[in-house]
Formats: structure tokens, C-alpha cells, sequence
């Protein structure tokens, strides 16, 4: 048995621990833990230990226009990135003219190009910031996807900053027309408490007739909305 030599000393008074949580501000949400731990002296450590958070301020958009991915990463799980563009891409018969948000060689968007030495499928990969299950959300995008060798657009949810843990939110394949389409995705609010990352995934097709372009990507709390296509509306899989 090992004695408790702290309490056998009169003359030292003991700190009691104290287990505090701290409350989220409007734009995070925090859980913290504070422990006040007792030494053999008369001072005192304290350790802070940080469970769920996220640091997204809703509503987050993300146009490109500012020639940066906004909140938004690469992920080193994939095959290549997704490259920022403005105007065409490079190849004829595929792709978008220009941005969704301006309309002009100005604005920017994201694609994957599918030409060589891409191959079928191989797949660039973009993260969301952290965000937490307290909160409903809705992730909201526009896409393009025209040419003769379309792949796949997949939205995927990635739980837990550790884990391999993904599920398939959205899917769509094949050529879409000459024209960005709306696509949403909805997560709700779950008492479990736990993080998670959106994954948007660009897959190459069959051919070099295949550039997939995203633009303004907006993440909120409210109600999901579709906006439809030019004409006609696109079909898509929702899966979860």
C-alpha cells in the first residue's frame, strides 16, 4: 500500500479539484474541461483538455474569387488536387466557360482536369473545416460537369479526425449539360456529440472529356434549398 504522504503534512492546505465546462460563444463550439490538480507544495497545475470543437462562423461561402480555397484544404488522401481556374479550362469539349458566381474570366473556380497522365479513376479530394454535431447543417454547392468522359462528384461525411469512418452523402455521374447545377447536403443536429469534415471528391472518368468544376460553396444552419439547372433539372443520388 502507498501512503498518501500530501494529507500526512499539517501544514499544507490541499486546493480542492474543480471540474469546470466552459459554454460555446454564438461561433464556436467548445467543450473544455479544467482540472486543478494538487502538488506537494501550496501551489497548484492546472490542465485544460479540449473534447469537440469547431471554429466555422455560420454561414461559411467560399466563392474562389479571392484566389484561395477560403476554410477549405486539400486533402493529402487522394491522387492529385483540384486546381483554381479562371475562364475555359484547358481542354475543348468540356469544362466551364467561366465562373458561377461572376460569370467572367474574372471570377474563379475549382476543376479537376482529366487529360493525361490522369487515369480513370483516380480522384482529387477537398476537406471542409472541422465541424461538430451540436449544430445542423447544411453544405451547398454549384456544379459543372459536361464532356463526352464525366466521372463521378461525390460529397462525402469524414467522422472523427482519426478515423478512415466515411459515408457517402451525394453521387453523381456523367455528363450534366453545359451548365452549373445546385447540389445540397444536409447533416442534423445529433446528441451525440462528435467532429466531423465534408469531403468533396472529383473522380476522372474514362476519357479526357471529363473536367469536373465546383464553385461557391456555402455551409449554413438553415434549410436545405435546390435550386434547380438551367433546364431541364438534374438527377442525383442521395444516399443517408
Amino acid at each position: 500500500m502507498v501512503k498518501d504522504c500530501v494529507s500526512a503534512r499539517p501544514t499544507t492546505t490541499l486546493a480542492p479539484t474543480t471540474p469546470t465546462t466552459a459554454r460555446p460563444s454564438p461561433s464556436t463550439a467548445t467543450t473544455t474541461i479544467t482540472t486543478t490538480t494538487a502538488r506537494p507544495s501550496t501551489s497548484t497545475a492546472t490542465t485544460t483538455t479540449t473534447l469537440a470543437t469547431t471554429t466555422v462562423r455560420y454561414p461559411s461561402q467560399c466563392s474562389f474569387d479571392q484566389n484561395n480555397l477560403c476554410l477549405w484544404i486539400q486533402s493529402s488522401d487522394d491522387d492529385f488536387d483540384w486546381t483554381l481556374q479562371g475562364g475555359r479550362t484547358q481542354t475543348d469539349g468540356t469544362g466551364p466557360l467561366a465562373d458561377h458566381s461572376i460569370g467572367n474570366v474574372q471570377g474563379k473556380y475549382l476543376y479537376i482536369e482529366s487529360s493525361s497522365p490522369k487515369d480513370q479513376g483516380e480522384f482529387a479530394r477537398l476537406e471542409s473545416p472541422t465541424l461538430s454535431s451540436r449544430r445542423k447543417t447544411c453544405m451547398s454547392l454549384w456544379y459543372y460537369m459536361y464532356g463526352d468522359s464525366i466521372g463521378n462528384l461525390t460529397i462525402l461525411i469524414k467522422k472523427g479526425q482519426n478515423t478512415k469512418s466515411e459515408n457517402v452523402l451525394f453521387n453523381i455521374s456523367g455528363d450534366q449539360g453545359q451548365r452549373w447545377c445546385h447540389a445540397v447536403v444536409e447533416i442534423p443536429a445529433s446528441p451525440m456529440v462528435y467532429d466531423y469534415k465534408l469531403v468533396i471528391q472529383g473522380e476522372v472518368g474514362p476519357g479526357y472529356l471529363g473536367d469536373i468544376a465546383i464553385d461557391d460553396i456555402l455551409i449554413s444552419e438553415t434549410n436545405c434549398t435546390v435550386t434547380k439547372c438551367n433546364t431541364p433539372g438534374v438527377s442525383a443520388t442521395i444516399v443517408g
